[in-house]
């Protein structure tokens, strides 16, 4: 009889422990798989306000994954996006009325989710300076939620 009380206490605990871990493991995979970041205003190397006045595809790079025939083939964009700048919130450098901003665009890419802009968009930009290639010391949006509404 005591056995049965002693076990019946361990698998009530048991269940108890499963579903406290349920959440914190569904957490934690959401963040390993790449889930959006909250632009931080100290980290960024300018933030600013403005309406994008042209945007345009600079360099492709095209990879293939798996055989000729059956194989994938991987397209990654290269984006320039001019923007009209209204008020600057930070600047690590000097900006005129205009300011020259890039991302990278993947097809394929879901999380996090991809910039998409347009001309005469507007909003409040989040920009990080990064290399990209050859090409050095740029503002850069690397995710969607690194453009907010102004």
């Amino acid at each position: 009889m005591l056995d049965a009380r002693v076990g019946a206490s361990l698998s009530c605990n048991v269940r108890h422990s499963m579903r406290l871990l349920i959440p914190v493991f569904t957490l934690t995979l959401l963040a390993a798989m790449g889930a959006e970041m909250i632009p931080d205003e100290n980290v960024c190397a300018a933030v600013f306000s403005g309406q994008v006045i042209a945007d345009e595809i600079i360099d492709l790079r095209t990879n293939q994954v798996g055989s000729v025939k059956y194989g994938i083939i991987h397209v990654t964009e290269l984006h320039r996006a001019h923007i009209k700048v209204e008020s600057i919130t930070k600047q690590d450098r000097p900006f005129q009325n205009e300011v020259t901003v890039y991302y990278v665009r993947d097809a394929s890419q879901v999380c996090p989710r991809p910039v998409r802009l347009a001309t005469w968009n507007r909003g409040k930009f989040h920009c990080l300076s990064q290399n990209i290639g050859a090409r050095t010391n740029l503002l850069v949006l690397p995710m969607a939620s690194f453009v907010t509404s102004p």
